[in-house]
This record gives structure tokens, C-alpha cells and sequence, in this order.
């Protein structure tokens, strides 16, 4: 067997502190030793699916967490050589780290740069103090300034910048004067995300207690409109509902699952998709730990492979629905004729009802392609996609 063309994602689930708003399965405050448990089991879960595939060739590599950069100098070489010894690498279109402001220095970009990585993405939020503080961000925004200023001068000119709107006590202004200032970067890729408030959060409780004071409604969208209209006129791409780029940077990684095709993710807490299969790692770190502790018992991935553990059996019908989930939150939308290729049914056959609704309300307009949301639609997306699952 031979897994080639793939997206792989590699999950280090460790932080230096939580965050208020963070509900993503990652670990504060755990010792070199345990991190150095942790990444055995990776290097086990990698061999395992090396014994079962002869060859693993990556299209795209996505480390992300947690905080990938919080690992020491020693921990980042030693994931480094484990990818290198198992996955093919050679021919990689795009090779991304996530780092947090103030978590890198010198020497682990020159790592980084050393090993191929070609893309960071870098998770700012804000560059409003005030704001960072009350996120529980460990970084300031002259730690932005000073780490933006490291990826330049070790020669990394592919990177994301990743803002947050919707902040509890933010306002209007206080995000134009983010953006502007990001603008000023000139980051290649800038994500903008609205704020959600997830249960098992900090941010949570305090919603619950009504202690948290959230921009209203019409400020989210004025800023949302704000970020459109702003990062089109610098030039930058609106490819997908929180995603900007300039021409041609847009990520490779992401596009492969918002265009439904299979990926590969290793650690805990991964998610894959290989043909009609979804597979999850385990969440929490010990039972990743528990399952890939020893190289001789690990079989997860046969196991999975052979249908012997409890997975999600994506049908047609699911896979058809995370294409029209995935596909709708790309600007450029759907398309009808890659649909067809895929399902061998008909889209407007299939949700003739769904697009007739989307239509006489301006949310949805028909391509040449196929179909995309209008600018309308982009702003209720959520309400737009839970058309398609009624």
C-alpha cells in the first residue's frame, strides 16, 4: 500500500498557558519530560503507519496546537527527524508551523529554516493590549512587533497572521486600529476569526454568570464588513469566509479540507479522512500515550484501515453534505461540475429546494461554475450552510 499526494497534520498540544477562549484539546504547564513521552508516541504512531504503507509521500505538512514553538531547541530536532525518517518530504508544496508571539528566538527559526519550513502562521489576535489581556494571551504587542521582526530577518516571507473580532469590551475602532496596523506588516495571509464562545472555557463561565461584555450583533458585522472591504482594497484575496491572501498565497493545507479530499493526522486529537473513513485519535494526551506507548502493541492505524475500531463511516450522503459545508465557506463556491464527478448525482437535483430558497433571498447566486454565496450570504454563512442539513 502507498499513501502518496497526502495532506498530513502533526498536533503538538502543548501551551505555555491557556487561554480564556480556548476549548482546542492543548495542555498547559507539562514538564520537558512528559513533552518528551508525548513525541515517542508520535514517532511510534509514524512507524506503525510506515509498516503499513510503504510509502508515505506528504503534499502539504500543517504542525499546529497548542503552541508547535514551545517545544526546546533539542524536542523541535528530534520531530524533525522523525518526520524526515518517515514521510517522504522531499517534494512538499507547502511545509507550515503555528507559533505564538514571543514563543520562538534565532535558533528555533533556524530550525524551522533548516527543515523546510516554508510557512508560518502566527497567532497575534490582537494588537491591542488591553484586549490580549483579556484573552489570556502570554504576549504583548511589542512581542508581535519583535517576532515579526525575527521571521524577517531569517528570511521567512510566507506567513499568516491570525486576528480575532468579536473580543469581550472590543470596539469598532479598537479593531480598525488592529487591522490597519496588521496591514502594515504586509503578511502575505491574514485570517480573521469572530470570536465563539465554547463550552470548557474560561470565557464560559463567565458568559454564563453574564460577566462577559461582547460587542452586540451590529458591531460584529460592522467590523466584518470593515475586513472585506479594507484587506480588498491592500490588494488581499478573499478566498474563503475567514481567509485573505495575496494572489497566490493562499494556504494549500486548508484548501485540500475545504475542497472535502483525504488528509492524514497524526498525535492527539487528530482527525482523518482516507477514502469513506473519519478517524480521531484519541483527545486527551494520556490515552493518545496509553495507545501508541510501545511500538510492539501499537495498531491503530490497521486497526482503522481494517474497519476494526469505532470510526465515522462518512456515506454518500455525509460526504455530500461536508462538500457543500466545506465548499460554500470558499468565496469562489461550488462546483457543479466537480460535484457530479465526485457523487455522480446531480447538485440542483439533489437541494433543488435549498438553492430555490438561497436564491430568492439574495444569499446565494448561481457561476459559471456552479453556485457561491452573495456578500449577504458570506455575512449569515452559518444560517446559509444549516439550509443543507434540515
Amino acid at each position: 500500500m502507498k499513501i502518496t499526494n497526502i495532506p498530513i497534520y502533526i498536533h503538538i498540544p502543548f501551551c505555555e498557558k491557556k487561554c480564556n477562549y480556548c476549548d482546542f484539546p492543548s495542555f498547559a504547564n507539562q514538564n520537558e519530560r512528559y513533552i518528551n513521552i508525548y513525541l515517542e508516541c508520535l514517532e511510534n504512531e509514524l512507524k506503525e503507519l510506515n509498516r503499513i504503507s510503504s510509502l508515505i509521500q506528504a503534499k502539504t505538512i500543517y504542525i499546529g496546537g497548542g503552541t508547535p514553538t514551545f517545544l526546546s531547541e533539542t524536542q523541535l530536532e528530534r520531530l524533525f527527524i522523525m518526520l524526515h525518517k518517515y514521510i517522504g518530504i522531499n517534494d512538499i508544496e507547502e511545509f507550515t508551523v503555528e507559533m505564538n508571539p514571543g514563543s520562538v528566538s534565532n535558533d528555533k527559526l533556524k530550525i524551522l529554516k533548516q527543515n523546510g519550513i516554508n510557512r508560518i502562521s502566527l497567532g497575534v489576535q490582537s494588537l491591542n493590549d488591553r484586549e490580549l489581556d483579556v484573552l489570556g494571551r502570554i504576549h504583548n504587542s511589542n512581542d508581535v512587533y519583535r517576532t515579526i521582526d525575527l521571521l524577517v530577518s531569517n528570511d521567512f516571507n510566507n506567513w499568516n497572521i491570525d486576528l480575532m473580532y468579536g473580543i469581550p469590551e472590543q470596539t469598532v475602532d479598537s479593531w480598525i486600529d488592529t487591522l490597519a496596523h496588521a496591514i502594515k506588516f504586509k503578511p502575505k495571509h491574514i485570517s480573521t476569526y469572530n470570536l465563539k464562545i465554547e463550552e470548557n472555557t474560561k470565557f464560559y463561565n463567565l458568559y454564563q454568570n453574564k460577566e462577559l461584555l461582547l460587542p452586540d450583533e451590529e458591531n460584529i458585522i460592522t467590523m466584518y464588513q470593515h475586513t472585506i472591504d479594507n484587506l480588498i482594497k491592500e490588494s488581499y484575496k478573499h478566498y474563503e469566509i475567514s481567509n485573505f491572501c495575496i494572489d497566490g498565497y493562499q494556504s494549500k493545507h486548508n484548501l485540500i479540507y475545504w475542497d472535502n479530499y483525504n488528509y492524514i493526522g497524526i498525535g492527539s486529537s487528530a482527525w482523518s479522512f482516507i477514502g469513506n473513513i473519519r478517524y480521531s485519535n484519541p483527545t486527551s494526551i494520556g490515552s493518545y500515550i496509553e495507545t501508541y506507548k510501545s511500538e510492539s502493541l501499537s495498531s491503530s492505524w490497521h486497526d482503522v484501515l481494517s474497519k476494526k475500531v469505532e470510526i465515522i463511516d462518512c456515506n454518500l450522503r455525509c460526504q455530500m453534505e461536508d462538500y457543500i459545508m466545506l465548499g460554500l465557506r470558499k468565496i469562489e463556491g461550488i462546483s457543479v461540475a466537480d460535484y457530479k464527478r465526485r457523487y455522480l448525482q446531480s447538485f440542483e437535483a439533489n437541494f433543488s429546494k435549498q438553492i430555490e430558497k438561497l436564491l430568492a433571498h439574495d444569499l446565494m447566486v448561481r457561476t459559471n461554475r456552479g453556485y457561491k454565496l452573495t456578500d449577504k450570504g458570506v455575512l449569515l454563512s452559518n444560517e446559509v450552510i444549516e439550509e443543507f442539513f434540515e
